[in-house]
Order: C-alpha cells, then structure tokens, then sequence
C-alpha cells in the first residue's frame, strides 16, 4: 500500500512540474525578414504609405490549452527614421511632424494593467503607444495564427489621429498638398521563441 502511494506521489509531482513547464512564461522575438508594418493616409491630392523598417519587439508570454496566449510583457520600438515613403522630402517632412530630433523612437509597450489575452484567431491587445513625445491609452484589435507551437503570427489594422499626439498633418506645395489628421497602422508581426534573456529596456 505504502508503495503504491508512493508511486501516486511521484506520478502527481512528474504531472505537476510537467503542466508548470507548459504554461509557464516564454520570451518570444519579432522575426523582422518576415514581418512589416505599414502607415497609410489621405491627402488633398492622393492617398499616401510609408513602409517601416528597423523596428524589433520582444514579448513575455504564457501559452495556454487551446492556442490561446496571455500576454505579460511587450515591448515594442520603432524607429523614427526608419519610416520611408520612397520619396525624400515627404520623409523629411514625416520626421519633422514626428519631432525626430527629440523622439527619436515611437514606444508600444502592453498596458500592465490589462489583462491581455488572446484566443487562436482574435483578440484585443491594451497598450501604450507613445509617438513624438505624447504617451496615449492605445487598442488594437488583432488575428493570432499558430505556425508551430514556438512561433505564430498576429496581425491587424487600428485607425490613428495624429491630433491626438499633438502631430500637425505634413504639407507640401505652399500648403496645396495637406495630409489627412487620420492614418491608418497595418500591421503583420512573425514571432519565435527565443532561448535569449529579456533586454533590459531603460
């Protein structure tokens, strides 16, 4: 008898660190090479997009039964100058909108107050988007796709104004050409777990 509940014991404790070890906290990174993010907007001549680059996010997730994730930690950094249209001056004008000299980065990190959850196919990720130096409550609504168990891929569209960032919409032409308040940020983000450490952000 004593044996048996032995066994039981240790068979209880291999089950328990085992189901620890599934749900626990992993670091995942952004692949960049298969990851873009885009800006579009309107203006009173044509509609407009600039492509993103350089930008790197990592995340502290926990996966759970079913392919759904709760999210601890993301970080998220874009650089200024790393958002490109093609065209020179509509990028020069872009980073001076974005006060590039003094922000040089615009910052998404997870609201730690939210509880951030996400199902294999939707959910809504709480945040905090900051772009020229103007931190705002930010939400994006999201499609969550499992490639493997290590890597899967979100992504989305959420609506922006750059009034409430305190961003003047770019001109150009002696003020003919005006770029619409509203942009629209198309994201596609690939992520893999990682075996590096979390970066120590300041």
């Amino acid at each position: 008898m004593e044996t048996i509940k032995l066994k039981a014991l240790i068979l209880s404790s291999i089950l328990l660190i085992a189901t620890a070890g599934l749900y626990s906290q992993n670091l995942f990174k952004l692949l960049s090479e298969s990851s873009s993010l885009q800006i579009a907007g309107t203006s009173s001549i044509h509609d407009w997009e600039m492509e993103a680059s350089n930008f790197h996010s990592e995340a502290l997730l926990q996966i759970d039964p079913g392919n759904s994730i709760s999210v601890n930690l993301v970080e998220f950094i874009c650089p200024v100058a790393g958002i490109s249209s093609g065209n020179k001056i509509m990028d020069n004008k872009t980073y001076k909108a974005l006060k590039e000299e003094q922000h040089p980065e615009i910052n998404f990190s997870v609201n730690p107050q939210k509880n951030v959850r996400l199902s294999n196919n939707n959910g809504v990720v709480n945040g905090i988007l900051t772009i020229a130096g103007v931190t705002k409550e930010a939400v994006f609504p999201c499609n969550l796709a499992f490639i493997t168990a290590d890597r899967f891929k979100i992504s989305g569209k959420v609506p922006l104004k750059m009034s409430d960032f305190n961003i003047k919409p770019p001109t150009a032409m002696m003020g003919a050409l005006k770029s619409g308040d509203e942009v629209v940020v198309k994201f596609n983000f690939e992520f893999n777990l990682s075996s590096q450490e979390l970066t120590k952000y300041e």
